[in-house]
């Protein structure tokens, strides 16, 4: 329901806003670089201290991620085992896999992710009716 309050104060469609708001969570952006299968994995991930947002350690799954942010993989045994033998390589380097535009690689091919640009709606592969979504959530506010 905060998604829903903070997305009808911004200006434009509350619908793409909301997904916009979600796909920027750092759960979400570490599914989307394939360092966890899962989001609720990424999401563990997140709240078990793997992550680093720009060299510092967040363990807030719904942390917003920001233009520029550097998102990478912890830097300790644990980290690495957890990530890379388990799924990280398989998935990033299968032909399945594609990496959203708002996001890349730096440097290519490394464990560590960078946020170029906001999502925008056009990139995000979900099928959803977010005017439904709103008009469902606004009903509960």
């Amino acid at each position: 329901m905060n998604y829903i309050r903070r997305a009808k104060k911004v200006k434009g469609s509350t619908g793409e806003v909301l997904l916009e708001f979600l796909e920027m969570r750092l759960d979400c952006l570490v599914f989307r670089l394939g360092f966890a299968p899962t989001i609720p994995a990424a999401r563990q991930l997140v709240n078990h201290g793997h992550i680093l947002v720009n060299t510092k350690v967040i363990d807030i799954p719904s942390y917003r991620g920001q233009r520029n942010d550097r998102i990478e993989i912890k830097n300790t045994k644990a980290s690495r085992n957890l990530t890379q033998s388990q799924f990280y390589s398989q998935y990033s380097e299968s032909k399945d896999f594609s990496l959203p535009n708002h996001l890349m690689f730096a440097p290519k091919g490394s464990q560590t992710g960078l946020i170029q640009d906001t999502v925008d709606r056009s990139n995000i592969s979900l099928n959803v009716k977010e005017r439904l979504v709103v008009e469902y959530y606004s009903r509960k506010i």
